[in-house]
């Protein structure tokens, strides 16, 4: 998605470093290219979601750019790195339901803590109102 008088600023500092994290250095033009050329592939893929598994980088920055660009909603893998996450099994969830949920959320960093949606609600009720 552009907006009005973004061709202008971009054509301004085409050739202003845009980028350098040691590795590459891009100019706003050279940058440009690459977040156009992979908005164009996310689009043409009918891409909705993309989740970026890779530390601060030219590519990250560029992935995160060409969703924006492409409409896309970009995750961050590192969203939940240890980070206290609460699930609430509900009676129907079987223990191997529980497991593979825990072990989903530990695999991407989370520290899982269980409780019943009751005491969820009556616990975040008291925190946050």
């Amino acid at each position: 998605m552009r907006y009005e008088g973004e061709e202008r600023r971009w054509n301004a500092r085409s050739s202003v470093v845009a980028l350098d994290d040691g590795l590459l250095t891009w100019t706003h033009s050279e940058l440009r290219a690459q977040v156009s050329g992979f908005a164009d592939i996310l689009h043409a893929r009918r891409s909705r979601v993309i989740a970026t598994l890779m530390d601060n980088s030219a590519a990250w920055v560029v992935a995160d750019m060409a969703a924006a660009q492409a409409g896309v909603a970009h995750a961050d893998a590192s969203l939940y790195q240890d980070r206290a996450l609460i699930l609430t099994p509900l009676a129907h969830n079987t223990p191997a339901q529980i497991a593979a949920a825990t072990a989903l959320w530990q695999a991407i960093g989370s520290r899982v803590h269980s409780m019943t949606p009751e005491a969820h609600d009556q616990t975040f009720a008291a925190v946050s109102h």
